[in-house]
């Protein structure tokens, strides 16, 4: 898989949509960042916090909520409820960050390795 395959792999799994052309290529060739790097700054945008995040409190969405909308924006279907309750406690003692349960499920999903 290209490195902008990967991305474009982030952007469904992060918003739930297809990126632009001009966002694949800036953060292929201009941002200079790993894909690790892009997961992270995807949750500092704007639109990734209007997606998980309460608007009145600024707090994260519930850990269940979030698995679940990641996994309809890659799969279509909600989680089973083995994999919810793994990514659930994963998230809620803090062994693995949001932008990087994002690219374990990917990676899981490619049956590739990430180091989380």
């Amino acid at each position: 898989m290209t490195f902008r395959e990967e991305i474009a792999q982030l952007y469904v799994a992060t918003f739930g949509r297809a990126s632009d052309a001009a966002g694949l290529d800036y953060w292929e060739l201009s941002s200079g960042l790993t894909i690790e790097g892009i997961a992270q700054s995807f949750f500092d945008q704007d639109e990734t916090q209007a997606l998980y995040q309460d608007p009145i409190t600024g707090e994260n969405t519930e850990p269940e909520t979030f698995v679940t909308a990641i996994y309809y924006n890659l799969f279509d279907r909600a989680p089973d409820e083995e994999g919810l309750a793994y990514w659930v406690n994963e998230l809620e003692t803090g062994s693995v960050s949001r932008d990087k349960m994002i690219l374990a499920v990917i990676n899981g999903a490619q049956d590739t390795d990430i180091s989380l």
